[in-house]
């Protein structure tokens, strides 16, 4: 009896833990190929515009999307989450988008029930979680070559005998056919050549000069992020609220209080440094992250 108990138990949890491997698919909004990198592996060997992962068993993982096209520079999500409150496990999907500024995001598009999830396109890739290192992606870097070929034009030499009242007299003749001087022709070959580039770096914006946002204003934005539902609404309000009202270090630690998410506190304490009134006070954010990782890439971007 107990064997069949034991045995009964272990299906179960056998099958609890395959039902919580989620989903997760990833896809570029404009068909811009990429690089989709987990908890820093790479994921995909080639470049690619729409991609699907399967059999994640964690909640969240660390995420960065390399763009093939470097100037586009990279997106970069600490905390990843692959399932939803109403869901688990979960089939989801984030797009890359241009958000209203132009910069490139990752969004949440859909959170589905496992059970529940269509099957993927024929045209995009299904890849299982990769957890082995793989080497250094490679970009495509296009490299135009011109090659000039000059023609030069001449003119027509002709002799000929000829005979005059019993007098043979040697003439020559030079003929001007008209295209006669230097003619040159252009031909245009272009060639891809494929080379190891390191992504570019992110280059942090000047601070702008803008005035102190208002306790009144504050209080009115303060009540405008608690009455949204995702953090990825919160956070785009207070960027956009910031972007024209600077903050005090006190106003910017309140906002990443109203923030569930790590990733999310750490995301708006990058952006509001460069709209701080007080930066020299800025080491006072450090509290309000769970992580002493998250401290550590704060302090980074701030020395950059």
């Amino acid at each position: 009896m107990r064997k069949i108990l034991f045995a009964l138990t272990t299906l179960l949890l056998t099958s609890d833990f395959i039902s919580a491997q989620n989903n997760l698919s990833v896809f570029s909004e404009d068909g811009l190929p990429f690089y989709l990198i987990l908890n820093g592996i790479r994921q995909n060997e080639q470049p690619q515009t729409n991609i699907r992962m399967e059999a994640l068993t964690a909640d969240y993982y660390a995420a960065k999307i390399i763009f093939n096209d470097q100037s586009l520079g990279e997106i970069e999500k600490k905390f990843l989450g692959v399932n939803g409150p109403d869901c688990n496990p979960c089939d989801v999907t984030y797009k890359i988008k241009y958000d209203k500024k132009g910069e490139l995001t990752l969004k949440p598009f859909s959170f589905t029930p496992l059970a529940m999830a269509p099957p993927p396109p024929a045209n995009v890739q299904v890849v299982q979680y990769n957890t082995a290192p793989m080497p250094a992606p490679t970009f495509g870097v296009q490299i135009t070559e011109t090659t000039t070929t000059h023609t030069t034009g001449t003119s027509d030499n002709v002799s000929m005998g000829v005979n005059v009242g019993g007098f043979n007299m040697g003439v020559n003749v030079n003929v001007n056919d008209g295209f006669g001087g230097t003619s040159q022709t252009t031909t245009t070959t272009t060639t891809t050549t494929m080379t190891n580039v390191q992504p570019t770096q992110t280059v942090v914006a000047a601070q702008p000069v803008c005035p102190p946002m208002s306790t009144g204003s504050f209080n009115s934005l303060l009540n405008t992020i608690n009455n949204q539902g995702f953090d990825d609404d919160k956070v785009m309000i207070a960027k956009q609220a910031t972007s024209s009202n600077c903050m005090y270090v006190g106003q910017i630690k309140q906002v990443m209080n109203a923030l569930s998410f790590e990733d999310s506190k750490l995301e708006f304490a990058k952006y509001a440094y460069a709209y701080c009134v007080d930066p020299q006070n800025y080491f006072q954010i450090n509290d309000a992250f769970d992580f002493s990782s998250s401290v550590e890439e704060l302090n980074n971007h701030i020395s950059r």
